[in-house]
């Protein structure tokens, strides 16, 4: 006898008892299965009985013992399987009958349903006699007379080759499990379909059950061996005979490998993709499962095995009692180390990159080494010593670097400028276009050589000195120097100044040092700044300082506050460079 949990037997001397496996019967006993699982009582060659779960049924009398075997099956389910010569007479509340063959039935107090799979039965109700020859079956409710029905056809799987299919999930991770899809012709008058799994091919215990309406099979299976059937129900809720089972092996794969399901529909194949390494732990879970790596020796996987591959195209090959299958690991070759990069060289040597008043000889605090960036400046100042203040502007400009950081172009427009001596209206100053590049670097790129140019444009709608006339055009190209000390850097440019495009044209020899002191965060600028004239041209100094602070944060460290001073050094150098300029502004700088 094979028992599931809570069932339990009954004599006429005893009580109930716990049903026991392999427990031996005798006539009239009591057999009640619990509510999850059912029983099953074997009768050597004769046959057997399946209780399905909530089923009472009485042994009245033994098939083996000769004669005919006696049932009363007071509720629940009963399929029979005997021989031949096995002859069973089975008792309902409903009806009698008197079974040769295979069937299946189901009984309440007011119905009962039979399903005749293989021989014949005889059944009687309300004085009347149905003889039933297979298929066939019948629905009988109290008081009604019994008419035969028809049962569906079994089921006939489109592919009945055992599988083994393979579970996939990433390492560490918890239980595992791999959906499969089984096809099956639709069977004629049936209205739907009973999927039953079982771990062995008797089904004894069905792991579980569930209902479809149409083909095909939809399931997720867990590492192990499993039995699938069908079995068809037909307009009266008959069943047919259940199908062929379909033996299912899964086995588990767990790797850091990403599963690439596009590269296969089969359904035991799998392609793993993984760069630099691949970890496989692959496991039978309990099935003979033999492994087998490219051309390498087959390895024993009934309990887990953790295997490591290298980079290449990589074959595993899988098998259960002769049923292989295939997983391919595709682990790609490492990259070659990248090349190391340059030591830095600071973020140049004039970090402030701020224009200058219009029309100064020489472009003070301007940087070698080339960067992307954008800036917005707002200063005032003073043209003459005559005025405490007299200019206001709003420069706008940028700077975007080209051929890995080497060459750059850049542009300022002073949107906003204003002589308080004037009109009093705002007016467009002249805009600046240049570029500037790193033709030289030694040292481990602390000392860098380039030119620089710097082309100012008549755009200012501004009113200008009679001696300038309408449309000066200012060039100034020059030749840079910078290195880089510890938190120290320097730069120093020379070039001629041409103010060109005027009634008289002037050239002036220019020069600019600049020294930046970097702690952490903040950098401190100080710069001199010196014009030689020329043909006659008058000539000057200036003196410059200025601050450029980081803000914090993830978000915000590309962005920087500027500061800065310029005033002149002297009579002659307030009237070319102006009394004083100040100005505060924001600029954004692409690490």
């Amino acid at each position: 006898m094979y028992v599931g949990a809570d069932a339990r037997t009954r004599t006429d001397r005893q009580g109930w008892s716990e049903a026991l496996p392999e427990q031996p019967l005798q006539a009239r006993t009591l057999i009640e299965t619990g509510s999850e699982e059912g029983a099953e009582v074997m009768f050597g060659e004769a046959g057997w009985l399946r209780l399905g779960p909530a089923t009472l049924l009485k042994l009245v009398r033994l098939p083996h013992q000769g004669g005919v075997g006696r049932i009363h099956l007071l509720r629940g389910t009963l399929q029979v399987e005997g021989s031949d010569a096995m002859l069973l007479a089975v008792r309902t509340p409903i009806l009698r009958l008197r079974l040769r063959g295979a069937a299946w039935m189901e009984t309440t107090a007011q119905e009962t349903a039979l399903a005749v799979h293989r021989g014949t039965a005889e059944l009687r109700a309300r004085r009347q006699k149905l003889t039933l020859q297979a298929p066939a079956g019948v629905r009988l409710a109290r008081h009604q007379r019994p008419r035969p029905l028809r049962l569906p056809e079994p089921v006939r799987w489109d592919d009945t080759a055992p599988r083994l299919l393979v579970a996939t999930a990433p390492l560490g991770q918890g239980p595992v499990s791999v959906e499969v899809t089984l096809a099956f012709a639709p069977v004629p008058h049936a209205g739907r379909y009973l999927i039953e799994t079982a771990r062995d091919s008797s089904f004894r215990q069905v792991l579980r059950r569930a209902d479809i309406p149409s083909p095909p099979v939809h399931a997720r299976l867990e590492p192990g061996l499993h039995h699938l059937r069908v079995i068809a129900l037909g307009a009266a809720g008959l069943p047919s005979a259940p199908s062929t089972p379909l033996a299912l092996r899964v086995v588990s794969v767990r790797s850091n490998a990403t599963v690439d399901r596009s590269a296969s529909s089969d359904l035991v194949a799998l392609r793993l993709a993984r760069p630099l390494g691949a970890t496989l732990e692959i496991s039978g879970a309990g099935l003979p499962l033999r492994a087998r790596i490219d051309d390498g020796p087959e390895l024993d996987c009934r309990d887990a095995r953790t295997i490591h591959l290298g980079p290449g195209e990589h074959r595993v090959h899988l098998s259960v009692e002769q049923v292989p299958t295939e997983v391919r690991v595709a682990v790609a070759a490492p990259p070659p180390p990248p090349s190391p990069p340059p030591p830095p060289v600071g973020e140049g040597t004039m970090p402030l990159g701020v224009p200058v008043p219009l029309l100064v000889p020489g472009f003070p605090a301007r940087a070698l080494e080339p960067r992307t960036r954008a800036w917005a400046l707002l200063g005032v100042g003073a043209a003459t010593s005559a005025h405490s203040l007299d200019v206001y502007r709003l420069d706008l400009g940028g700077e975007i670097a080209l051929l890995r950081q080497n060459l750059s172009l850049d542009a300022n427009l002073p949107v906003l400028y204003q002589r308080l001596d004037e009109t009093g209206r705002p007016t467009l100053g002249d805009a600046q276009i240049g570029f500037r590049a790193v033709a030289l670097r030694l040292f481990a790129n602390r000392l860098a050589l380039g030119p620089l140019l710097r082309l100012q444009l008549p755009t200012g709608t501004f009113v200008r000195p009679d001696e300038l006339g309408p449309h000066p055009v200012l060039l100034d190209p020059a030749v840079a120097l910078a290195g880089v000390l510890g938190p120290v850097a320097l730069l120093a440019t020379h070039g001629p100044t041409a103010v060109l495009a005027v009634p008289s044209p002037m050239l002036r020899w220019s020069t600019s040092h600049v020294v930046e002191l970097r702690l952490g965060w903040l950098g401190i600028v100080a710069e001199l700044d010196a014009a030689l004239g020329m043909g006659g041209a008058s000539s000057g100094a200036a003196l410059s300082g200025g601050l450029r602070a980081r803000l914090p944060g993830e978000r915000t460290g590309r962005w920087h506050l500027l500061t800065l001073a310029r005033g002149g050094l002297g009579a002659s150098g307030e009237a070319l460079f102006g009394r004083y300029y100040a100005g505060i502004g924001l600029a954004w700088q692409l690490r």
